[in-house]
Parts: structure tokens; C-alpha cells; sequence
């Protein structure tokens, strides 16, 4: 084979989902995979993996796209696309990380899948632990998208805690707001004091990918209320839960800002 040729693709199955607009689509979806008769087989010892890769081939991209310029990041781009997820590609092969929900038969019932309808399936591969790195250095590049950063850090925080309670959807407001002031709050120089529940703090390091060594990021001190100490160089903002603060995950999502915590932002001694 000479480096002109390319191997051929066989489809293992489809995708059944709704179409979707692009802003669902890039944070996934509950959706079907239909694996096709012949590869049933392979399925075997797939449903003791809650996690697993969905490799697909996006047939409606353009093949010809070798760079791209980041969505509504004007000025910051182009972009080659192996340093990106950008869906056009020379050979435009997707890969998902989904939460396995159902299986039955030759339907698999997935959550997070970010692909069209009807998108040929070409590989399953299962998640394993050995996978996980917990921090790895990567640049920080967010949509400029109303609501994105939210789905985003909620998606994520479960991924971590696997709970969806009401400290979860408080860590994701507090790390949303110290985004907004402090930028990437997984950065290396970004430093995370914690007090309250164990949830919330469990819930907070994984948001941050802040390590107790290799850098000393995050801290934790005992304390009866939920609050986060966030450091940048010489900034310090402090976010407290408002005392007596209760109810679901969707009553923390939807509280106005001062109805859910108190603010403080100071420069660090």
C-alpha cells in the first residue's frame, strides 16, 4: 500500500438520533446505535463497560478542510485540524467518549453521542481505567457560545462525581463564575482552597484538575459551609454559599447569582 492509498472501511453499524441543532450536538445526546448482524458477535463482554469510544465517519464533512478557524474566536485561528475536534478532516473519523444506558439485542442506548443521524459507525472500543489522565497539559479553547461553558462544566462535573445533586450543581456555578473572572480554572496557576462537603469539594477538583502535588493546587480545610477560595497571581475571589441554602440540582442551576452565594474579589497577600 503506498501512502496515497488508503485502507477500506467497513461499517459495523448506525447511528439512530434526532437531528439536533450544532450547539447540542457538541456536548452529545442520547442516541441508538444499531450494530449491524454480521458483527453481533464483537458485542460480547461490551455491556461490563459503563463507558466506551464510538469511532464514526462523518460523511457529510468536507475532506478537503486541512485548517480551520475556532468557533467565534475571531482572530486566534487558523488552526490545523489534528490539533483539533473540528469535524473536517482529511479522513473525517469522530471519536465519542458515551455512557452506555441500555442494550438490547443489536441496539446499544447511549448518552453523549455527538453526531447526525443515520452517521455509519466504523468502531466500539471500551473506556478503561487505564485511560484516565488526570490533568494533561492542553490548551483551553471554549466556544464564545451563550449557555456552552455551563453544559459543558455540568457535563463534565458528572463524568467525575457520578451524582447529580445539589453541591454538584453549586461547584459548577462557583467554577463558572471563576472562569469568568480568572480564566481557565484548570490552569496550573490557579490555585483552589475548599470548604464544606465532601461532594463539593470532590466535585470542584474535578472541575479544576487540581492536584494536591505536581503543582500544589487544591487545598481542603474542615468547615460547615460550602465555599472556594480561587487564586491568580495577585487576584483573589472568594465564593461562599448563602447560608441555609437548600433544594435539587435544577433549584441551584436556576437561583439568581445573589440568591445563591456571597462574592468577594481582593488581591492576594
Amino acid at each position: 500500500m503506498t501512502e496515497q492509498e488508503v485502507a477500506v472501511l467497513r461499517a459495523v453499524g448506525v447511528v439512530h438520533a434526532d437531528d439536533l441543532p450544532p450547539e447540542r450536538l457538541r456536548l452529545g445526546q442520547e442516541a441508538a446505535i444499531e450494530i449491524f448482524d454480521p458483527y453481533l458477535p464483537a458485542l460480547k463482554g461490551l455491556r461490563d463497560h459503563a463507558y466506551f469510544w464510538v469511532l464514526c465517519w462523518l460523511d457529510r464533512s468536507d475532506r478537503s478542510v486541512l485548517q480551520v478557524d475556532p468557533l467565534h474566536r475571531q482572530g486566534e485561528g487558523p488552526y490545523g485540524v489534528f490539533g483539533m475536534r473540528a469535524p473536517v478532516r482529511p479522513n473525517p473519523i469522530s471519536l465519542t467518549l458515551v455512557k452506555l444506558l441500555d442494550m438490547e439485542g443489536n441496539m446499544l442506548r447511549v448518552d453523549g453521542l455527538d453526531v447526525f443521524d443515520k452517521t455509519p459507525v466504523v468502531d466500539i472500543k471500551p473506556y478503561i481505567k487505564g485511560d484516565v489522565i488526570f490533568s494533561p497539559p492542553a490548551p483551553f479553547r471554549p466556544l464564545r457560545e451563550d449557555g456552552f461553558m455551563e453544559r459543558y462544566l455540568y457535563k463534565k462535573a458528572l463524568r467525575h462525581h457520578q451524582e447529580d445533586c445539589a453541591d454538584l450543581a453549586l461547584a459548577v456555578r462557583m467554577a463558572l463564575l471563576a472562569g469568568e473572572r480568572l480564566g481557565d480554572v484548570s490552569a496550573d496557576d490557579v490555585r483552589v482552597r475548599v470548604t464544606g462537603s465532601a461532594c463539593f469539594a470532590d466535585v470542584i477538583q474535578g472541575l479544576t484538575h487540581a492536584r494536591l502535588a505536581n503543582p500544589p493546587r487544591f487545598f481542603r480545610e474542615s468547615g460547615p459551609r460550602n465555599a472556594c477560595v480561587w487564586e491568580k497571581g495577585n487576584l483573589r475571589l472568594i465564593t461562599a454559599a448563602k447560608s441555609g441554602l437548600a433544594g435539587t440540582a435544577a433549584d441551584v442551576m436556576a437561583l439568581p447569582l445573589a440568591d445563591l452565594m456571597d462574592v468577594r474579589q481582593e488581591e492576594a497577600g
